[in-house]
């Protein structure tokens, strides 16, 4: 497989970690972005040296040809060979009196001996100027042409790139209209970042509505030249030169990347409806919480967030929900669907809570289950009612059971003659009921005795 790329590119840089490899691969592998294309992994061929070959030779040569690449932050520039370039000599020679050949100087080299025939020079050129020479065939071949007509020949070695600025080379009188076209551009740009422009940023409401007081002042005092607006569905409108515009974009987007953003667990679509139900929007529950400025609520059906620009704020907002709020579930034993006097009575009970404001809310099953959501407060005294049922049918089965047994019990007694039932009272006080004459009552109490 690794055959199948034998077009290689080096470049120099500090030690990659791996997201950054793969960064690097994958800018290469887009040709719209580094001219590239199909291509293998990146390696490290070196102390500071990477390496990528490509499937096919025009993908290297145009990889090449471009002068600066950048990868995030990361800028390089690449070559054909392993050995970086340090210098990019033009180097002439002349033919000897003799008329022998002429002598180049090897590529590798300003410390190799110099021939022992001709004459050798070797002029430091413009790196622009060197590579509009190698990408011109017609202006390299000109060269050649005129160098032949003085007895000399050249050799162009190549060069890395200057980065940050625009170049033009070429024939001079080619090069002059070229600079005037840029230079009319850039007048007509210059006057048109003069004009009014409008630039929409979406935030978010919840976010626009923790950072708009500081946005409004700071873009009223730091930029004079741009009006700031609220828009629709958590849009902020910038309206003001271009260039006021985009300064003061980059430092609203310094602000947003500190804000702090948690959602909040353990908040079921039931409370989430409820809290709905009971406060409107994000601004209404915002207000319940009295969190003032500091944090701001987004309430949706799919979960609850909370933002603000300080770690401190927002898990003292998450722990006083989680306070404020309760939802719990109790199952009704022995009976197949909740009871209808359970029902009334703790339907009566919220219609109460929720008079003045809405507290909490009670929800039935298909089965014995009853659901009782809301403030915590509310909750726990509708909680009560239900044990208080519960507990209710409870003794009422004792009760019954506990009569059966007498009964089992009186019978097997009298069919041995003897007591009938017996039952022990406050103060331990003993009360035994026998079979006999019931014109003679006597009871046995510990310590006396009546007849």
């Amino acid at each position: 497989m690794a055959d199948d790329y034998q077009y290689p590119v080096y470049f120099d840089c500090d030690r990659l970690p791996e997201d950054q490899i793969r960064k690097i691969e994958k800018y290469f592998r887009i040709h719209r972005k580094s001219n590239g294309g199909d291509c293998g992994a990146l390696r490290n061929v070196g102390h500071k040296t990477y390496c990528v070959a490509f499937k096919h030779q025009k993908d290297q040569q145009a990889v090449l040809k471009k002068s600066e690449h950048v990868v995030n932050d990361l800028v390089f520039t690449v070559r054909d060979s392993l050995e970086p370039c340090t210098s990019s000599p033009i180097t002439t020679s002349t033919t000897s009196r003799d008329g022998t050949a002429p002598v180049q100087s090897p590529q590798s080299s300003p410390t190799s001996t110099p021939p022992l025939s001709g004459e050798e020079c070797e002029l430091q050129l413009d790196s622009y100027l060197l590579r509009y020479l190698k990408e011109c065939p017609k202006a390299e071949k000109d060269l050649e042409r005129e160098l032949a007509s003085l007895a000399c020949s050249a050799k162009i070695y190549p060069m890395e790139g200057k980065a940050g600025m625009a170049v033009v080379v070429g024939e001079c009188s080619q090069v002059k209209a070229r600079v005037k076209d840029v230079m009319d551009l850039l007048e007509s740009t210059k006057q048109r970042s003069g004009e009014k422009q409008t630039s929409l940023r979406r935030l978010g409401e919840a976010k626009l509505r923790l950072l708009w007081k500081e946005i409004e002042q700071s873009l009223g005092q730091d930029y004079p030249g741009v009006e700031v607006t609220q828009r629709d569905a958590g849009q902020l409108a910038l309206e003001g030169p271009v260039e006021e515009i985009l300064k003061a974009g980059n430092w609203i987007s310094g602000k947003e990347n500190l804000v702090l953003k948690r959602k909040v667990s353990d908040m079921s679509p039931l409370v989430l409806a409820f809290l709905r139900k009971a406060y409107g929007d994000s601004a209404g529950l915002s207000d319940f919480l009295g969190v003032g400025d500091e944090v701001e609520v987004e309430l949706r059906d799919t979960g609850l967030r909370l933002f603000s620009l300080s770690a401190d704020k927002l898990d003292n907002t998450e722990k006083k929900l989680k306070e404020e709020l309760r939802e719990i579930k109790i199952e009704v034993p022995n009976f197949s669907v909740v009871p209808s006097e359970l029902r009334e009575k703790l339907e009566s009970k919220t219609n109460e809570m929720n008079q003045g404001q809405y507290r909490a809310e009670v929800m039935f099953g298909s089965d014995s289950m009853v659901c009782l959501l809301g403030h915590t407060e509310e909750v726990e005294e509708l909680s009560k009612a239900v044990t208080q049922f519960i507990l209710d049918q409870s003794s009422v089965e004792s009760a019954v059971h506990v009569s059966g047994a007498q009964k089992l019990a009186s019978s097997s007694l009298s069919e041995l003659n003897t007591t009938v039932a017996s039952y022990i009272l406050c103060d331990e006080l003993q009360v035994l009921v026998c079979q006999g004459d019931i014109t003679k009552q006597e009871a046995d109490v510990p310590g006396e005795c009546c007849q």
